[in-house]
């Protein structure tokens, strides 16, 4: 028989250095790779979630990852013969053991869990003193929207940009004025701006076919002509568009007639042939425009909170290029006059439909004195923070909060993204001086040498690869012989099998087990069975039936076992007797799956269950005239 290994791949919050074979535990932060996505009050759910401390979430927490990890590691070790991938395994599985000797550690500090477990939760202090070390190459900004959250989590980092905004202070909301928003929003006022749309090009082309006659061609050249003026490219509507599986093929008035059922009862108008000419020939054509964030947007509040945010990621690239260390929303809050003119120059970038960046990129530079600019921003820099504003942008244009965020450098530091989150090294974490005195020399040891290892682990722009692939490059299944093993074993590996989470792979092991060794017969634990079906455990019942779909309708038979419910009385039925007189529906509909499913179980179970209903007569002492009542179940106490 061909086992396959059970060491995942992709276990969540584990990378294995594939250089070195150390493993590491990798903390979330907050979901989101190179910018922040759990902003405001969601911002530690990540957190929350690591340590265990969302009731719905805890097959997601650390620790049981780590044992599950764990449990596969050693399903691994017990089938492997003596060798080179058998050794790597067992000195992982020492590794995690240490993780969770620390994990079960720091989840009784109160200064970790505390924090996250209050009603407006907050990162643990020795988070925030990561986010707030020299190497730490993550960055907060603070914007100002019109609502505001006052609920911030990245206060805990001094933000690289931030306007002025509500606080939370002691319970209190402590109000703040925001010359920056007001002067945006007072100067964005009444801008009349139209996003590019599909709709703005189809109703610029038929405002210039206005009362002249229906010519395919015309529409055609015209459309032509528009989408250029409109967009700046040159599509062409001379063929549909092609795939891998479809061929282009042209296009005239005669194809569009056939397509759209026009001809002289539904003749084609303007709009029907612009609107086919767009879906035949383009029709992905808005799906691909590569235009600026600062063109999509259509109202003031959305134009201040894109100008405050593009000025926070130029800010992030001042920072990064060392030429200032000033946050420029500050800046901008305390000069009237300054921020006034910043907004009027996006406004002039607007009606010319310039590019917005890059008139704020010289603006700044032109003031570099009062932004404290030492010198002028990098010409080569201004393309790669176009691209980071707008990807940044289109991945939290959605959001529902845009008050605070967290943005991830590609520069090396404290923290990685692995996994779509942003996160930091569990060693960092414990090696903060809130932990030193108490761990075991043993324990800083190991930290030291995570560290160390983490150092050599390649992530390129921080980012470290989700999964482990070269776990199972040499070897993802072993062969075993099972004419050289006893009973013992056989039921050893019956119930190893079985706890495969793949129905498919677990059946076909099954089948195979059987088939070589037909002599085997697995032991079940019926007892086990139907107590759960007395205490009301569905899903534990339903747990053994799935675990042996052979023996399964042994279980559903068995009747001549003693069992207990939660009222002390004892009784000796099968499961769906029990679940029939103790009107347990639920229970009866999922038994009834498995006992429809085969010809002997369903007359058995059927003629136990009339004669608990089989009509008794009364007791003499009951009277002449006392009805008959249901025959019902035996049971003792």
């Amino acid at each position: 028989m061909k086992l396959s290994l059970k060491e995942p791949l992709a276990p969540r919050y584990i990378y294995v250095n594939p250089k070195t074979n150390v493993i590491h535990l990798l903390m979330p932060i907050m979901s989101g790779t190179d910018i922040g996505l759990d902003n405001t009050c969601k911002s530690v759910y990540s957190l929350q979630e690591f340590f265990g401390l969302l009731d719905a979430d805890k097959p997601h927490a650390a620790s049981r990852i780590l044992e599950d990890y764990k449990e596969a590691l050693a399903f691994d070790i017990k089938y492997l013969p003596d060798s080179k991938e058998k050794a790597l395994k067992e000195r992982r599985l020492l590794q995690i053991d240490m993780y969770l000797s620390m994990l079960k550690h720091v989840q009784k500090e109160k200064l970790v869990t505390e924090p996250l477990k209050q009603v407006f939760p907050n990162y643990p202090a020795p988070l925030e003193s990561l986010m707030q070390a020299d190497d730490a190459n993550l960055y907060s900004v603070i914007l100002r929207p019109r609502e505001q959250d006052v609920q911030l989590r990245t206060t805990a980092i001094s933000p690289v940009f931030s306007a002025h905004h509500d606080d939370l202070v002691n319970g209190q909301v402590v109000h703040k004025d925001s010359l920056l928003y007001e002067t945006l929003s007072s100067r964005y006022a009444g801008l009349v701006f139209t996003p590019k749309s599909k709709e703005g090009l189809i109703a610029r082309v038929l405002s210039k076919l206005a009362g002249s006659p229906v010519d395919f061609e015309h529409i055609r050249a015209l459309l032509t002509q528009e989408t250029h003026a409109y967009l700046g490219i040159e599509v062409s509507f001379d063929q549909t568009q092609g795939g891998p599986y479809v061929r282009s093929v042209p296009v005239n008035q005669a194809y569009l007639d056939e397509e759209l059922v026009l001809g002289v009862e539904h003749p084609g108008t303007h709009r029907d042939y612009t609107e086919a000419l767009l879906e035949y020939c383009a029709p992905n054509l808005f799906d691909v425009i590569e235009d600026s964030p600062f063109y999509t947007v259509d109202n003031q509040e959305g134009l201040s909170l894109l100008t405050q945010f593009f000025l926070a990621e130029l800010n992030i690239a001042c920072r990064e290029e060392e030429i200032t260390g000033a946050n420029l929303g500050q800046v901008l809050e305390a000069h009237v006059d300054l921020t006034s003119n910043l907004a009027k120059s996006v406004k002039q970038a607007l009606a010319h439909r310039a590019s917005v960046e890059e008139a704020l990129i010289d603006y700044i530079n032109q003031h570099q004195n009062e932004f404290q600019l030492t010198s002028p921003i990098p010409q080569e820099r201004i393309a790669t923070l176009k691209e980071s504003f707008k990807s940044h942008y289109n991945t939290i244009k959605d959001s529902p909060h845009f008050d605070e965020f967290m943005l991830l450098s590609k520069k090396e530091g404290l923290f990685v993204a692995h996994q779509g989150c942003i996160a930091t090294h569990f060693a960092h974490f414990m090696k903060t001086d809130f932990f030193n005195d108490t761990l075991e020399e043993s324990t800083q040891a190991f930290l030291q040498n995570a560290q160390q290892d983490f150092e050599t682990v390649d992530k390129p722009d921080n980012i470290i690869p989700h999964k482990n692939e070269h776990i199972h490059a040499d070897m993802n299944e072993v062969e075993l012989d099972l004419s050289k093993m006893d009973d013992h074993a056989l039921q050893a590996l019956y119930e190893d099998i079985n706890s495969y989470q793949d129905p498919n792979l677990k059946e076909a092991l099954l089948a195979q087990l059987k088939q070589e060794r037909p002599d085997f017969k697995p032991q079940i634990d019926a007892k086990q069975f139907l107590q759960h079906v007395a205490y009301g455990q569905q899903i534990e019942a339903e747990v053994l039936l799935k675990k042996a779909p052979q023996l399964a309708q042994e279980l559903l038979r068995a009747n001549n076992i003693p069992f207990t419910d939660y009222s002390g009385r004892t009784f000796t039925c099968t499961a769906y007797e029990y679940a029939w007189w103790a009107k347990d529906s639920h229970m009866q509909r999922m038994l009834e799956k498995y006992i429809k499913q085969d010809e002997e179980t369903r007359p058995l179970i059927l003629e136990r269950v009339k004669a608990i209903e089989e009509l008794v007569p009364p007791p003499a002492a009951g009277g002449f005239f006392a009805p008959a009542k249901p025959r019902g179940l035996h049971y003792t106490t």
